[in-house]
């Protein structure tokens, strides 16, 4: 029994070192005023990212709304502007939000007829999860 200690601990290291959880952010137009994306890999045999976005124009408000799980293969949010000032809309997949720094709300929207031209996505470059802005006149 004395020695349970140490294979506890590398039994939970060998369980949770296939884990991933990272973040990247969109700022809006200072640093308090931003949509960040979170993305978690809970287990090693999981097959999907478990995400969400958060909604921050801070101090005045800031929430966390979850996303739809994505896989790992395919786990690219991208970003679109909206109709209005402080409103962007987002697609992950088949799945379309409609987001607000205004009042820091999210809404789930059918798919847009024609999308607006993506700001960026959010996606994993050199091992990470980064928001890639789209380079103008691409």
């Amino acid at each position: 029994m004395r020695y349970s200690g140490p294979l506890l601990l590398l039994a939970a290291g060998l369980l949770l070192g296939g884990c991933e959880s990272d973040s990247a952010s969109y700022i809006v137009d200072k640093r308090d005023h931003a949509l960040t994306v979170l993305r978690d890999k809970a287990f090693p045999w999981s097959d999907s990212y478990d995400t969400a976005l958060v909604v921050a124009r801070l101090p005045d408000c800031q929430r966390r709304y979850p996303l739809k799980a994505v896989s790992l293969k395919n786990g690219v949010v991208v970003l679109y502007p909206g109709a209005q000032e402080n409103a962007f809309l987002l697609s992950q997949g088949n799945n379309w939000y409609a987001a607000s720094t205004a009042d820091c709300s999210l809404k789930t929207l059918p798919a847009p007829g024609e999308a607006p031209q993506p700001l960026g996505s959010f996606a994993r470059k050199d091992g990470k999860l980064r928001f890639i802005a789209k380079a103008a006149g691409q």
